[in-house]
């Protein structure tokens, strides 16, 4: 969801820049959260060595 979005959807003329980037990055939390949920109830749960494994990969970029 944009920032043009979440301020249509938030009550014009009550919300400040800072309260649009929140809600935005928790609506974006909130998909991710229902995505991932989604998938752990097609494939199984998450392996967490594998997370471990893929975060430090990312790290040492």
């Amino acid at each position: 969801m944009t920032s043009d979005a979440v301020t249509a959807w938030v009550v014009e003329g009550e919300s400040s820049a800072v309260v649009t980037r929140s809600s935005a990055r928790q609506f974006e939390r909130d998909t991710l959260t229902e995505i991932v949920d989604r998938m752990e109830a097609q494939h199984g749960p998450v392996d967490q060595n594998e997370v471990d494994e893929i975060a430090a990969r990312l790290v040492d970029r």
